[in-house]
C-alpha cells in the first residue's frame, strides 16, 4: 500500500476514534458531575431533614408537656386521641408516653407488669429509687408495658435521662439504648419531658417517647440513602453506634468520607456521610460504551468503504487501462494493416505505370506516348499519395507539403533544369481531398513541362504557393515563367483532358479553379476546403 493511501486513511481514521473517545469522555463525564451534584445535594439535604424531624420530635413532646400540665384528669381514651396525630406523623416513633411520679422510694419492678427503667433487675437497689420513681400510667399504642423502653446499653443512662429532664427542665435525649421489641437488638433513643404541678416546684410526670433509628432514618432520609452511607453515633458513646453503615466503618481513610456534628439537645451526634461505591467510582455508562461502539464501528465502516472505493477506482483504472491498451494494440494493429494497404495499392500501381512503360517501349506513334506518359503521371501523382499515407504516422491525413515536396522531386527528375519553389505551411488534408488535389497539382505542373518549358532555354521557373485562407480554405497557386499561353492554343487547352480532369476535380472537392496568362508566364489556382490544422512554414527547392 502507497504511502498517501496510508495518510488518507489515517486522516479519517485517527480523527473518528479521537472523537469517539471525547464522545465517550464526555458522556462518562456527565454522570459524574450528575453523580457529584446528587452528592452534594443528599449531604447538604441530610442536616436540614434530621433538624427538620427532631424539632417535629421536640414539637410533640413540648404539645404532650402543656397537654398533662394544663390538663388535671386524662384516660386513656383522650390521651390517645390526643397523641395519635404525632404517632403517625414522627418517623421511627414506637410509643408515646406518660409516668406519673410515685411516692414510695422502692417499687416492685414487676408490679402489674409495668417497668419503666429496664436496667436488669439483679442491679436496682435502694440507691436506684430515683429511676423507680416513676410508673407508667398511659401508653399509645397499647403494648405489653414491661417492653416499653427495652434494655439500656449503659446501666446508668436511662436514669440519667429521667434525672437531667427533671433539673434542666427541658427536653432530654438519651443515649444509644437496645429495644428489645421485635427485631431484636435495634437500636435507638429516648426523649424525655418533666412535667411540672402547678406550683412548678415538684414534677409531676414524665411524658417520654421512644424512637427506633433504624426507621428513624429511613423514613427521614428515603431519598438520601441510595446516595449516601451513613453512620451516626452519640460522642459521649463512639462504640456504639446509634446507626451503623459497615462501608462507612471501614472508610475512615476515605478522602470522600464526610463528618458532621450534629447539636440534638445536650448530646452531639457525629454523622459520617459516604457515598455509595457506584457513585464515586468512573460511571462506565452502557450509553457512553455503546457510543464509542458506534462511533468506532462508523469510523472503521467509513474507512472500509473509501479503501473499497479506491480499490473498485485502481480496479477500474486497470480495466481502461488494459481496454485502452487492447484499443491501442486493435488501431496500431487497423493503421498497420491500412498502411500495409496502401503499401500495396502503391505497389500496384508502380506496376500499372510499368506496364504502361512496356507498352510505351512498343509504340511508334507520339502521340500514344505522350497519352501513355499523362496517364503515367497521373498513376504516379496518386501513387505518391499512398506512399506519404504508409509513411506518416496519420494513416488518416496527408501533410501537403510533404506531399508538394515528393510531387515536384518526382518531375525534377524529368527535366533536372527546372528550378523549383514551394511557399506552403504545415497543412494536413484528408485523403478524400488528397487524391483529387494530388491530380490537379499534377495535370497542372504536367501542362507546364509540356508547354511552358524547353531545354533550349537559359532558365526555367515553376513556383508553387499554397496558402490557409481565414475561412478555413486552401488557396494552391502554381505558377511559370514561360511565355504564357497563346490565344489560339487558351481554348484547345481548356477543351483538352488535363483541364476537363482539373475542372471536374475541383468541382468534386467543392474548390474554384482560375487561369491567368501573359507574356511573362502563366499562373493556375485553386481554392478549395480543407481538414486539419496548419502551421505556418517557408520552404524552397
Amino acid at each position: 500500500m502507497k504511502n498517501p493511501q496510508i495518510n488518507k486513511y489515517l486522516l479519517v481514521l485517527v480523527p473518528g476514534i479521537l472523537f469517539s473517545c471525547y464522545l465517550f469522555y464526555s458522556i462518562n463525564e456527565k454522570y459524574v458531575l450528575r453523580n457529584r451534584s446528587m452528592v452534594d445535594t443528599a449531604t447538604s439535604k441530610v442536616q436540614i431533614k434530621l433538624r427538620n424531624e427532631l424539632d417535629k420530635i421536640n414539637v410533640a413532646m413540648e404539645a404532650m408537656g402543656v397537654f398533662f400540665e394544663n390538663t388535671d384528669q386524662i384516660n386513656p381514651n383522650l390521651f390517645v386521641e390526643f397523641t395519635t396525630p404525632f404517632v403517625e406523623d414522627l418517623n421511627g416513633v414506637t410509643y408515646l408516653g406518660w409516668a406519673t411520679r410515685k411516692r414510695q422510694t422502692i417499687l416492685d419492678p414487676y408490679e402489674n407488669g409495668e417497668k419503666l427503667l429496664a436496667s436488669p433487675i439483679s442491679s436496682i437497689s435502694a440507691d436506684d429509687a430515683i429511676t423507680n420513681d416513676f410508673k407508667i400510667k398511659l401508653i399509645n399504642p397499647t403494648r405489653n408495658r414491661k417492653h416499653i423502653l427495652g434494655q439500656n446499653l449503659y446501666l446508668n443512662e436511662l436514669r440519667h435521662v429521667v434525672d437531667n429532664a427533671m433539673r434542666i427542665n427541658k427536653i432530654s435525649y438519651s443515649g444509644p439504648t437496645r429495644f428489645s421489641l421485635p427485631p431484636n437488638d435495634t437500636n435507638g433513643f429516648v426523649t424525655m419531658l418533666s412535667v411540672q404541678d402547678s406550683s412548678f416546684q415538684n414534677s409531676r410526670g414524665l411524658v417520654f417517647g421512644q424512637f427506633s433509628m433504624v426507621t428513624f432514618i429511613t423514613k427521614t432520609l428515603a431519598y438520601e440513602l441510595p446516595i449516601l452511607d451513613l453512620e451516626i453515633f452519640d460522642t459521649q458513646y463512639p462504640q456504639q453506634p446509634l446507626y451503623k453503615n459497615e462501608e462507612v466503618r471501614k472508610a475512615t481513610e476515605n478522602s470522600d468520607l464526610e463528618e458532621l456534628n450534629f447539636i440534638v439537645s445536650d448530646r452531639i451526634w457525629q454523622i459520617n456521610m459516604l457515598p455509595k461505591p457506584n457513585l464515586v467510582a468512573y460511571p462506565h455508562a452502557l450509553e457512553a460504551y455503546f457510543t464509542l461502539l458506534l462511533g468506532l464501528s462508523s469510523t472503521l465502516l467509513l474507512v472500509a468503504v473509501i479503501r473499497r472505493r479506491d480499490k473498485y477506482g485502481k480496479d477500474l483504472i486497470e480495466a481502461v487501462r488494459l481496454r485502452t491498451r487492447e484499443l491501442e494494440d486493435s488501431n496500431q494493429m487497423k493503421e498497420n494493416l491500412l498502411r500495409e494497404i496502401h503499401h500495396r495499392v502503391k505497389n500496384n500501381l508502380q506496376i500499372t505505370s510499368s506496364l504502361i512503360n512496356l507498352q510505351k517501349r512498343k509504340l511508334t506513334d507520339m502521340t500514344m506516348v505522350e497519352i501513355l506518359e499523362s496517364s503515367q503521371a497521373r498513376i504516379r501523382a496518386i501513387a505518391l499519395i499512398h506512399e506519404k499515407i504508409y509513411q506518416d504516422h496519420d494513416s488518416k491525413a496527408v501533410d501537403l507539403k510533404g506531399y508538394l515536396k515528393d510531387l515536384l522531386r518526382y518531375h525534377k527528375k524529368i527535366m533536372p533544369s527546372v528550378l523549383y519553389e514551394i511557399e506552403c505551411p504545415q497543412i494536413l488534408i484528408d485523403l478524400d481531398t488528397a487524391v483529387p488535389v494530388a491530380l490537379i497539382t499534377s495535370e497542372i505542373v504536367t501542362n507546364a513541362f509540356k508547354h511552358a518549358f524547353s531545354e533550349t532555354r537559359a532558365e526555367n521557373r515553376l513556383k508553387l504557393c499554397a496558402k490557409l485562407l481565414v475561412d478555413g480554405k486552401i488557396d494552391i497557386t502554381i505558377s511559370d515563367n514561360g511565355p504564357g499561353i497563346p490565344e489560339a492554343s487558351e481554348t484547345e487547352q481548356k477543351n483538352g483532358l488535363g483541364f476537363d480532369i482539373v475542372y471536374k476535380l475541383c468541382r468534386q472537392i467543392g474548390g474554384h479553379f482560375s487561369v491567368a496568362s501573359n507574356n511573362s508566364g502563366s499562373s493556375f489556382t485553386f481554392i478549395f476546403g480543407h481538414k486539419g490544422g496548419s502551421l505556418p512554414l517557408l520552404s524552397s527547392v
